[in-house]
């Protein structure tokens, strides 16, 4: 009876010890201010890798551009997507601070600067939940207690239909099946030990769901585009956004200065044509620009005339995509005798 007992709860302390794995990362997930952050994320690429890994919760806390310095990890939000990369760079000028961010695990930086309102936070803790997406956490907390539960409640039911201590009651009935009986108390189906069983396998079915449903990070475990669709003339396109910047970030420059413009077209779009537009005092000019593989575009410009100039960047669309442009920027560039 003691080798029953003392078993019995011995397994029921390692299921509960599994279940708190599962709700503890849970709980802090749903409520990130419990740690002292103010939002927390499911990483889904491996830009960052080693540092973080596909799966990975990170926990962001705000702060103001200025409190960001070079080496820190930070979440951005570029064009309604969110992603976690590394400051390698920060131009703070009197209007405005541009970051350049890069994944720890890409050969080249990102093509483009990014203004200091598109960070959302500086990660402050990074939790390697990455550990429940693998064949072996599978195993454990889903194919195991689910091959256990099933042959459990077949043993109970067994233990419970057959039970008939004086030969007076051949069969059960519906309740003795779900509650416990004061007569025969350790063949009920509802225990301690099946409730922790079905715990697990709800919270670790939550788990493994989990990156389907995390849609504003960056991309998915298999790299899928996520955006929302609407429906004209019986025809299914997506919409699109196009950024630009202009680093350095200035209202006047002078005759003769280089300035590179710079942005993204998204969703992701590579090696796609793109319209840049000038108005120089009132004469207009225009530019093919071409993305790149990471659906982003920079263009050095010589400001070879003095006067307003205005800037914006379009792009057609395709079948599939709408077409966008970006917010027209506009500076005046001086002669230097003007300074």
């Amino acid at each position: 009876m003691r080798r029953t007992s003392r078993g019995s709860f011995l397994i029921k302390l390692m299921l509960f010890t599994i279940l708190l794995v599962l709700i503890i990362p849970a709980v802090i997930y749903v409520h990130p201010r419990i740690i002292g952050a103010d939002d927390a994320y499911i990483v889904l690429s491996g830009s960052m890798k080693p540092t973080i890994y596909p799966g990975d919760m990170v926990f962001a806390r705000a702060v103001t551009p200025k409190d960001i310095i070079e080496g820190d990890i930070v979440v951005a939000n570029m064009s309604s997507r969110l992603y976690t990369h590394r400051v390698i760079d920060k131009i703070d000028s009197d209007e405005n601070i541009l970051f350049r961010l890069k994944g720890d695990a890409n050969e080249d930086p990102d093509p483009s600067y990014i203004e200091g309102s598109r960070i959302i936070g500086k990660v402050a803790l990074i939790l390697p939940t990455r550990y429940f997406y693998n064949k072996s956490s599978y195993l454990v907390f889903v194919l195991i207690p689910l091959v256990l539960l099933v042959f459990y409640q077949i043993f109970k039911m067994y233990m419970i239909l057959t039970y008939n201590p004086n030969k007076r009651r051949r069969k059960r009935g519906i309740a003795a099946l779900i509650f416990k009986n004061s007569r025969n108390r350790h063949t009920s189906i509802l225990d301690t030990t099946v409730l922790l069983l079905l715990m697990i396998l709800l919270i670790s079915t939550a788990w493994f769901m989990l990156p389907h449903f995390a849609l504003n990070n960056l991309g998915s475990f298999y790299d899928e585009e996520s955006s929302s669709v609407s429906a004209t003339a019986g025809e299914w396109k997506n919409p699109s956004t196009v950024t630009c910047f202009i680093v350095p970030n200035n209202t006047t420059y002078y005759l003769g200065d280089l300035i590179i413009i710079t942005g993204s077209v998204s969703p992701i779009r590579e090696e796609v044509n793109l319209t840049l537009e000038y108005s120089i005092n009132g004469s207009n000019i225009t530019q093919r620009i071409s993305t790149n593989s990471a659906g982003t575009y920079s263009y050095v410009q010589s400001l070879n005339k003095p006067g307003i100039w205005n800037i914006k960047v379009k792009w057609d669309g395709s079948r599939y995509y709408y077409g966008a442009s970006c917010k027209e920027l506009s500076f005046k560039v001086l002669n230097i005798t003007e300074g």
